[in-house]
């Protein structure tokens, strides 16, 4: 059913873009009114989670955000991915799933074309970590120091 992707170390992963063109081919063809809508919106998002003791997995997910109120429940989130690997060695697999749909802008279907929109969500320390940025907590402290003679201020690294 899922095609597998083994070639990010500790991470299982679908085959991202076919995964979430199957849903929204799905989707549109349990849709009542085409006319209805004009582009197809999908939220990526990731998520910790702490399974037990010190085993701590992130879900990757997608949302398909026409589907209304499924969008807001568990039925409506769909899994792209497992990760096993800290916040701070996200890279890899956020990558991969830019790479997988960064040409995906739109989806045909009956003889119509549909845009495709991609949003992101997630909480600060997942949307830092996609964006490329560390943690308020990571990386060297900068202390103040004052000179006694000059009254100014000099920073250094610890």
């Amino acid at each position: 059913m899922f095609d597998l992707n083994e070639t990010i170390p500790q991470k299982v992963f679908v085959a991202a873009k076919k995964r979430i063109e199957e849903q929204l081919l799905w989707f549109l063809e349990h849709l009542k009114d085409l006319d209805s809508i004009s582009s197809l919106k999908v939220k990526l998002s990731a998520d910790g989670t702490n399974v037990g003791g010190n085993f701590k997995i992130v879900n990757f997910t997608f949302t398909i955000l026409n589907e209304g109120d499924r969008a807001k429940a568990s039925s409506g989130n769909y899994t792209l991915g497992l990760s096993k690997l800290p916040y701070i060695r996200l890279e890899e697999p956020f990558k991969y799933l830019l790479e997988q749909i960064k040409d995906f802008t739109q989806l045909e279907f009956k003889n119509r074309k549909f845009d495709v929109k991609f949003y992101f969500c997630s909480d600060w320390k997942l949307t830092a970590t996609a964006l490329g940025l560390n943690a308020a907590t990571s990386g060297p402290r900068l202390e103040r120091t004052d000179s006694r003679t000059t009254n100014e201020y000099n920073w250094k690294k610890n």
